[in-house]
Parts: structure tokens; sequence; C-alpha cells
């Protein structure tokens, strides 16, 4: 009796262990990439199937130089040590990523467009979030447009609000991040109070500049300003 077998993995697995060996003894490389004194060698192939900026970059090149041509690219806006992991998770699908290399390699991945590489790390912080660092990785996200993240992260943000609210990280953030922040419908609070006295610790924080930039978020009730006035802040 005859059937179909799928061996999709297994194949898989064994091509990028033979294109891992061939790049790691220089066999059959095509592309030269040079970051802060370091040369990697690599295949065009292999990195422009999983990353668009070196697709394009390869394609413009070819172009330029001829198809076939061995190119050769100085890189200074990533780290030696960010690329080699890069291509490591390129070349074997595994990666190395803790609390203190995840955003610089979310960065890396994001702009050069390695989108599986992207959802490892962003998968990874989402498992990281605290009360501690969410607001933090709701900026990054938001600058990257990276959405997944970032809606992950206000909504964590949101829903904890009341832990939040008493780390050091809300302080640092712009008036235009707090008055999103506190005046967001989705925002867990039932002592209202606490929304004040966030105000208030964020503007303690740099009374010389703050004090200044007086807004109220609709949920800070006006009663509550009226019974603490803000010029007691300095």
């Amino acid at each position: 009796m005859s059937g179909f077998h799928r061996a999709v993995n297994i194949q898989n697995e064994e091509m990028l262990k033979e294109l891992n060996q061939q790049r790691r003894e220089k066999e059959f490389t095509d592309l030269k990439i040079i970051v802060e004194g370091k040369e990697f060698e690599v295949h065009q192939n292999v990195l422009a199937s999983c990353s668009l900026y070196f697709k394009d970059l390869v394609k413009r090149s070819s172009r330029e130089t001829g198809s076939g041509e061995k190119l050769e690219l100085k890189m200074t806006n990533i780290g030696a040590d960010v690329l080699e992991l890069l291509l490591e998770f390129v070349y074997t699908g595994s990666l190395v990523i803790h609390s203190a290399n995840a955003k610089t390699l979310l960065e890396a991945a994001n702009k050069f467009q390695f989108n599986t590489f992207c959802k490892v790390c962003v998968s990874f912080l989402e498992k990281q979030l605290t009360a501690a660092n969410c607001l933090g990785v709701l900026a990054m996200a938001e600058a990257m447009c990276c959405t997944e993240l970032h809606n992950m992260a206000k909504a964590f943000a949101l829903q904890n609000f009341p832990d939040v609210a008493g780390q050091d990280e809300i302080l640092s953030i712009s008036k235009e991040d707090l008055v999103n922040y506190l005046s967001n419908d989705s925002l867990n609070t039932k002592a209202e109070e606490l929304v004040y006295e966030t105000v208030i610790k964020w503007i303690k924080k740099d009374p010389i500049s703050r004090v200044q930039q007086e807004f109220i978020p609709p949920e800070v009730p006006l009663f509550l300003y009226g019974s603490k006035d803000l010029s007691v802040v300095g």
C-alpha cells in the first residue's frame, strides 16, 4: 500500500543545517557584511528570503554590479553582536533572547524587516510585560509601529493601572502620553483619587517645567482640584 508522506520539517532542518555549515566554511557565500570591523560571509538568497530590506538591497546591487557578483556591504546602523544573533536565527531558527537584549533585537529586526524574527521578539516581550516596564514597551512599540506589541502593552498598562501608578517609569513619560493614558475609558481605577495623586507625583518629578503644564484629565473630578491646590507642588 502506497501513501504520501509530508516531511517538510525534516527537509527544512536538514537544509538549514547544510546552509549554516556552508556559511561557516564560507562556501558559496556571495555577500560580505562588515560591521565594526567584523566580517560576516552570507548567502544573498538566504538573507533576501528572510528580510525585505536585504531583498531590496540585493536587487538594487545586482542591477548595478551585475547578477552573480559577490557583494560587499559596510553597515554602521547595527552592532556586530546583534547582527550575529540575527544571522544565527536566519540560518538555524534558534535565538538567544532575554530581557537584556530583547528590545535591541526587536529594534534591529524591525529596522531590517526580519518579519519572523520580529514575531519571536514580540512574543517574548509580551510575556515579559510588568507594571514596571509596560509604558516603556508601549512607547517603543508605538515608535516602531509594532501594532501587536503596542496593543498588548497598552491593554496591560490600562488593566494594571494601580500597580503602574506606583512605578518610577510613569514619572518619565511626556505630558501627552500621561493625558492619553489617564483619560482612556478602559483605565482600571475604582479610586479616582489615585489618578489625581499620579498627576501630582508626575509634576513633582520636574516641578519647574511641569507645574506650568496644567491639565485636567477627564477622570479627575474638578472637586479634587478645588480641595487640593496645585500650588503645593514644588
